[in-house]
């Protein structure tokens, strides 16, 4: 398994960097010799650029460099850097594992919900992977609003429904253990309080996604690992408290309903305002400090294109292998020609 080109020569690596670039364009078919020299010059060029730039400016990057700007200030606060990222995981851990963790709090089977949680989860994914795959439009916002929206929604009715009914939801049960049947209505809001609780915890599975693909799609990359472990952290502070989630129910039943669709809406509402769709777009390579130098060294570089001494040779080289194709083409329809003027003079002789 090769490494990308783009990862070799940010490594300097201008050798096997050209290595995989032309191994990568055979797939394409058959490369002409100097276009090979062509791609090896210009990729060890990049790479010894590139090799020149770690020289002068070689920079340590650490944890507090997350918040080193004010607009990886704001991501780290809301989503790709830190808190927003991490609320996130917290709020869909919360919600996922809190119904998960607390089956018995539901009404039916606790088995057959189980099986229900992870039947939709599956088909969750499938759908929305080749909505994905299939519409250009849909990308990670749209996903991850629609996805959050829906669950705040749910909570939301599921808070309402407990806030007037609990206590007739709470007879009913009483009544059913005891091998009675309860009221028709009460039963259909059982029943809805039941599948509307674990669809909110199926389309969390949406979420844990969206949350590990974005951040390495928002993050530079000099702190993009250490981005990424920090908001594991809270990734597992919810899962350590989503069990305790229900507690509150034994004082007053609404309760769990109310902390989850409070974490979500905030959720919707962070991501809403501050987060940018990341979908087709450049991953970024340099800090903000980085960008001011960075801009300089394109602007270097395009003075040094005007004087490249080099184009011509590389224009000629093009040239010259286009030019030998063509000479090859001709060579092939004279030979061609050749053989059925041959032919047709055999067949004359034999009349």
């Amino acid at each position: 398994m090769k490494e990308t080109p783009r990862w070799l020569i940010k490594k300097g690596r201008g050798r096997e960097a050209a290595k995989a670039a032309i191994y990568i364009r055979k797939w394409d078919g058959k490369i002409a010799p100097e276009l090979e020299k062509q791609i090896v010059m210009v990729v060890q060029k990049a790479a010894d650029d590139e090799l020149e730039k770690m020289k002068t400016s070689k920079k340590n990057y650490y944890f507090y460099h997350l918040f080193s700007d004010w607009k990886l200030g704001w991501y780290a606060v809301v989503f790709s850097t830190s808190l927003y990222v991490f609320f996130s995981l917290f709020s869909a851990s919360f919600v996922s594992y809190g119904i998960a963790y607390n089956m018995e709090a539901l009404s039916g089977n606790v088995y057959v919900n189980v099986i229900i949680l992870g039947a939709s989860r599956w088909i969750i994914n499938i759908v929305v992977a080749a909505l994905e795959f299939s519409v250009k439009s849909i990308g990670r916002r749209l996903l991850h609003l629609v996805s959050v929206g829906l669950i705040a929604l749910l909570l939301g009715i599921l808070f309402i429904i407990y806030i007037f009914t609990w206590p007739k939801i709470d007879t009913y049960k009483v009544v059913t253990k005891a091998g009675g049947e309860g009221d028709a209505l009460v039963h259909a809001i059982v029943v809805f309080t039941r599948y509307a609780s674990l669809l909110a915890a199926a389309i969390c599975t949406e979420l844990f996604i969206l949350d590990s693909v974005q951040p390495t799609e928002l993050f530079p990359t000099p702190i993009r690992s250490a981005g990424i472990a920090f908001i594991q952290i809270f990734n597992r502070l919810g899962t350590i408290i989503s069990p305790l989630v229900f507690i509150p129910s034994e004082h007053w039943p609404p309760a769990p309903f109310l902390l989850m669709f409070v974490t979500s809406a905030a959720d919707f509402l962070l991501y809403f305002f501050f987060v940018p769709e990341t979908r087709g777009k450049k991953l970024p390579d340099h800090m903000p400090d980085e960008l001011v130098n960075f801009s300089e060294d394109l602007a270097s570089n395009a003075v040094e294109k005007d004087d490249d001494t080099t184009a011509p040779l590389k224009r000629e080289i093009v040239e010259t292998a286009e030019e030998s194709k063509e000479s090859e083409h001709e060579r092939e329809r004279n030979e061609t020609g050749k053989d059925d003027s041959k032919g047709s003079e055999m067949e004359g002789k034999e009349n």
